[in-house]
């Protein structure tokens, strides 16, 4: 079965920037049209005479306010607002933008530079935020079609398969990564991996190729349509275990005959183990055959241990006569 690369969520991704931008340039469209109404309005002190408070259809408490001023030596009563911000009282003085040709009409001076500015805020970070792992998945898959292109075949194995909690649906985790480490090479190097579904049965130990750019080993691709599996996952095992000391020995040697140093005085296990994790994990699997084979030598056989009784009670009954 052919393995495919899934996808991380990218569109998801793509969708909340979309609706991030749609939102800041709303933001920014209504700031302009606010910038270039400014013109018409004047600025100028109004009283609240009185605020009316009732329930509106929902239920909901709501509050009409109205004011008088004067503008241009003209005072205007009783002009309701079309707003009501929190902490206003009759009496208090508010500013209030009046239309020059028609002062009547009034708007806040608040709303016109809070709301653009919410708006801008909003959108930047609701479409901004996803831009981060946006562009680190573009740039790892421009690094892929690169190493796919131009990259050198590297036979590896798979030493792991772990989930890929970046991306979730459903809260659910819905694929994997396979860490890959090189056949008779370098084991401290591993190749991650692109995500592909976790109803793909991929086992550590697998084949896999890994295309590697030679001028920037950091950028590979791991060819998952070549994932060929283990046959008999303990000889997988054993075989990536005599490479891996095969490999130890050939690093100390050339330890010794580089600077000097005894290679024997380096560790020759990966960053972390202070002892080989694959012999390890072969012991393990060796010893749990070795016990099996073991309980089953002790069970007694059923046919033996009725003929042995047969025959003793064969044996008394000529004693007897």
């Amino acid at each position: 079965m052919k393995i495919k690369e899934s996808g991380s969520g990218d569109k998801i991704l793509w969708l909340f920037v979309a609706v991030g931008a749609a939102i800041f340039l709303a933001g920014a469209a209504l700031g302009i049209v606010f910038i270039v109404q400014s013109a018409e309005y004047d600025e100028t002190t109004a009283v609240i005479t009185r605020i009316e408070e009732y329930r509106d259809s929902d239920g909901e408490r709501a509050r009409d306010v109205f004011v008088r001023y004067t503008y241009g030596g003209v005072e205007y009563e009783d002009i309701e607002l079309s707003w009501w911000e929190s902490g206003m009282r009759e009496g208090d003085e508010i500013t209030v933008l009046c239309r020059r040709d028609d002062p009547s009409v009034t708007r806040s001076e608040t709303l016109v530079v809070v709301l653009p500015l919410i708006l801008l805020g909003f959108g930047a970070l609701f479409g901004g935020l996803p831009l981060i792992p946006l562009v680190g998945h573009i740039r790892k898959t421009r690094g892929r079609r690169a190493a796919k292109k131009r990259g050198v075949p590297v036979q590896c194995v798979i030493t792991d398969v772990s989930p890929d909690y970046s991306y979730r649906v459903n809260g659910r985790l819905v694929n994997n990564i396979a860490e890959c480490r090189p056949v008779g090479g370098n084991t401290a190097v591993a190749y991650d991996s692109a995500p592909f579904s976790r109803r793909y049965p991929v086992l550590a130990g697998s084949a896999v190729t890994v295309y590697v750019l030679p001028d920037d080993p950091s950028v590979y691709w791991v060819d998952l349509g070549s994932v060929v599996p283990p046959v008999d996952p303990v000889a997988a095992l054993t075989q990536t275990a005599a490479e891996n000391n095969a490999n130890t020995e050939r690093d100390l040697r050339a330890a010794d005959s580089a600077d000097g140093t005894p290679g024997d005085m380096r560790s020759p296990f990966p960053e972390g183990y202070s002892r080989d994790p694959l012999a390890d994990a072969l012991a393990a699997m060796n010893e749990s055959k070795s016990c099996g084979r073991a309980d089953d030598s002790a069970k007694p056989d059923g046919d033996n241990a009725d003929g042995q009784d047969g025959g003793a009670g064969a044996a008394n009954g000529d004693n007897r006569k």
